[in-house]
C-alpha cells in the first residue's frame, strides 16, 4: 500500500528557507505544518515532490527563531496529513544543533 511520509528539509541554496518534502510512495493531503506559533496548510503534495514553507511575516525564520532560542531546544516542525486511503500521520523535525539538517520522527495517528 502506497502511503505518505513528510519531511522538513532546509533550501540547499537558502539555509533560512524550508520546505516539506513527500519522501513516501504516497500522496500526502490536508497537510498542516506548525512552527512554533506559525502554521500553514497544503492542500496536496505528490509522492517525491517538494513544497517550499512561506512565512508571510518573515522570511529569515530560522534565524529569528534561534535568537529567541538560544541556549534552548530549538522548536520542531510538526507536520500532520493523511494518505489517500484516509490514514492519519504526523511527521515532527528537528533541526540538529548546527542548523544544517532535519532529522524527522514518523508516528500514524489512531
Amino acid at each position: 500500500m502506497a502511503q505518505p511520509a513528510l519531511v522538513a528539509e532546509l533550501d540547499e541554496n537558502d539555509r533560512n528557507a524550508i520546505s516539506i518534502r513527500n519522501i513516501g510512495t504516497g500522496a500526502a493531503i490536508n497537510v498542516v505544518w506548525r512552527l512554533y506559533k506559525l502554521e500553514g496548510r497544503l492542500q496536496y503534495i505528490e509522492p517525491r515532490a517538494s513544497i517550499p514553507v512561506k512565512f508571510v511575516d518573515d522570511n529569515n525564520i530560522l534565524t529569528r527563531l534561534a535568537r529567541q532560542y538560544i541556549g534552548n531546544d530549538f522548536p520542531p516542525i510538526r507536520v500532520t496529513y493523511d494518505g489517500m486511503s484516509g490514514a492519519g500521520y504526523e511527521s515532527v523535525s528537528t533541526i540538529s544543533e548546527t542548523r544544517d539538517q532535519f532529522s524527522t520522527v514518523f508516528s500514524r495517528k489512531m
